[in-house]
């Protein structure tokens, strides 16, 4: 597979092994609107998803990998997003959570309530990083077999202020996600090459064959004696 990106991810290096210039990878981040993705994005609504501090931000979002769905719970530090030094830190700061329990004991949830100088009850976040991923498959459940995009990011447009508006992702940066502590470099290279590939499959177009009879029609001949047309007479 031949990667074809301005960005890199951790997975790139699997490349200097060979590359197969039959299979090309376009790589490129687009943001979408979920209602640019399906009809019913109105239905796909959790109680809320986004929980937040005087220390920190709390996000639930979906990460979607070759037909696989990974609900994530994003950590990020509570500050004035409008300076770019501390969007940066911002970055390096950021903890992705794949599981619940590992998140709800790093950062002092108990069986009631997140620890802290506001209080959130835990059981909403339970209960939507455990329906995330069956909401998406309920209301788009063709959706890997139809996309051409192997992997990408749902989450909250808290932007617009719509309580149902949601960002898609197409092809987010992995490593950012912490994604190489649930899939390795290899398996995440190999995965995203057969997934292109099935999809190379899936869009060939299709060869007509053509029956016995149109062939020697082509070719030609007559069908009732078997022999090329002769001239007409002039």
């Amino acid at each position: 597979m031949q990667i074809i990106s301005k960005h890199t991810d951790y997975y790139d290096c699997m490349q200097a092994y060979g590359i197969d210039k039959e299979l090309k990878f376009h790589r490129k981040t687009i943001v979408k609107q979920f209602s640019e993705i399906t009809n019913h994005y109105n239905k796909f609504s959790l109680y809320s998803n986004h929980f937040s501090d005087p220390e920190r931000n709390i996000e639930i979002a979906l990460l979607g990998f070759c037909g696989k769905s990974y609900p994530i719970v994003i950590v990020t530090p509570t500050v004035n997003l409008k300076d770019l030094n501390t969007r940066i830190q911002i970055d390096k700061e950021k903890k992705v959570y794949y599981n619940y329990n590992e998140f709800c004991k790093d950062n002092g949830f108990t069986d009631n309530y997140l620890v802290g100088k506001r209080f959130y009850h835990s059981g909403h976040i339970d209960t939507n990083f455990h329906q995330i991923a069956d909401l998406f498959k309920l209301h788009i459940p063709d959706f890997w077999e139809t996309t051409d995009c192997p992997y990408f990011l749902l989450k909250k447009n808290y932007a617009t202020g719509v309580e149902s508006s949601y960002s898609f992702i197409e092809n987010p940066i992995l490593a950012e996600y912490k994604f190489n502590q649930i899939v390795s470099t290899e398996i995440a290279y190999q995965e995203i090459a057969q997934f292109l590939g099935q999809i190379k499959i899936r869009n060939k177009p299709e060869i007509k064959t053509l029956a016995d009879k149109e062939l020697i029609v082509k070719a030609g001949f007559d069908t009732k004696i078997s022999f090329r047309k002769g001239k007409k007479n002039v």
